[in-house]
């Protein structure tokens, strides 16, 4: 069975309301083949997240980024209840001696402060193919690849955007309009020059988008 987390360490972790919390969802096949999905926190208790909940397993650890003999990143994901949490949780997985063979197999590592979990949409998202791994009665030790060879990653909420503003309409943080600057009051099309758009609204100075980026042009014969 798994250490227990005492109410000190809760309450620790509690405290670091700076600190991202780290979650982990696997997608992989069972014998028959078929999609499953796995999800846990590294955190004290489970953690319910854009609607999914996660299990608690704050003994996995997530390596940082190394550079191998390739000029691409790998990572790690270190279980250490390689006993029970990790292996009851992947029975269903192949196995090759035992343990689960996930290789091939998707780990999408979430970064997500404790008071945005509504929305997958407001984490820092890392996506991975399982390719090696590595097991012992301590420990089960995951090599992950990055996508295609190319760091995958979304950082919310900025999107890189040649012509739709990224900014809530009214937030007082990022979009600042206020209704003393005119424009329609209920409405902002999210464009620099549109009818309802920034221009409008005398508001150009917050426009949250990159007229400057360069369109992506495609030659065609």
């Amino acid at each position: 069975m798994p250490r227990p987390v005492s109410t000190a360490f809760q309450d620790a972790l509690g405290a670091q309301l700076i600190e991202p919390i780290e979650l982990l969802r696997f997608v992989f096949k069972t014998n028959r083949g078929r999609n499953s999905i796995k999800e846990f926190a590294v955190w004290p208790t489970d953690v319910t997240f854009g609607g999914a909940t996660f299990t608690s397993n704050p003994w996995i650890e997530v390596k940082d980024y190394a550079i191998g003999l390739t000029e691409f990143p790998t990572v790690s994901i270190i279980f250490l209840d390689a006993e029970s949490q990790f292996r009851n949780a992947f029975a269903t997985a192949p196995q090759i001696e035992g343990y689960p063979d996930l290789r091939g197999s998707s780990v999408t590592v979430f970064k997500v402060l404790k008071d945005q979990l509504s929305n997958e949409d407001d984490a820092i998202k890392d996506s991975f193919k399982i390719s090696q791994w590595s097991a012992n009665d301590a420990l089960i030790e995951l090599v992950c690849d990055t996508l295609l060879q190319s760091p995958q990653r979304g950082f919310p909420p900025f999107t890189y955007s040649r012509r739709v503003c990224q900014w809530v309409f009214k937030d007082p943080m990022t979009c600042q309009w206020i209704a003393s600057q005119g424009g329609n009051a209920e409405f902002c099309d999210k464009t620099l020059a549109g009818e309802d758009g920034c221009k409008a609204h005398n508001n150009t100075e917050h426009f949250g988008a990159f007229p400057t980026i360069a369109d992506e042009e495609i030659d065609t014969l």
